[in-house]
């Protein structure tokens, strides 16, 4: 913020932050959340992952498992869907889209709700530049 040559303040913050998640040169490499699926993950279940992701980054509210498995249900183009894995959450198998939220709540992507079980980014940050990332 120094370098803008003003003193802090809330606008300022703003400014910088909209600037670092919109910006083409990534200066907080928040690319990084999206690369590294691809990496991580078994390629059969990227397609799932990025839904669910994609799903949560555009909800304000935390959901609840059945209603994040029928919006990502709803929003997964069949016609994409040529994994196994995909299909079988297509067709309704709740455990396989479960299977997914453990490992993206270990690697810090969501968390849970303790009281109410529902799922969100675990990083507010993170989801305002994926639900940006997705416009």
């Amino acid at each position: 913020m120094k370098d803008l040559g003003d003193q802090a303040s809330p606008d300022l913050v703003s400014k910088v932050i909209e600037d670092a998640l919109v910006g083409a040169q990534d200066s907080w490499n928040m690319q990084h959340y999206h690369r590294r699926i691809r990496t991580y993950y078994v390629e059969e279940k990227v397609l799932v992952i990025l839904r669910v992701l994609d799903v949560l980054a555009g909800s304000e509210e935390p959901m609840g498992f059945q209603d994040l498995a029928n919006r990502v249900r709803s929003t997964l183009p069949s016609e994409r869907a040529d994994s196994d894995f995909a299909k079988a959450v297509l067709r309704g198998d709740d455990e396989q889209l479960r299977s997914l939220l453990d490992p993206l709540q270990r690697d810090h992507y969501l968390r849970r709700e303790p009281k109410t079980g529902k799922w969100q980014f675990r990083f507010p940050l993170v989801r305002r530049w994926w639900s940006m990332r997705m416009h």
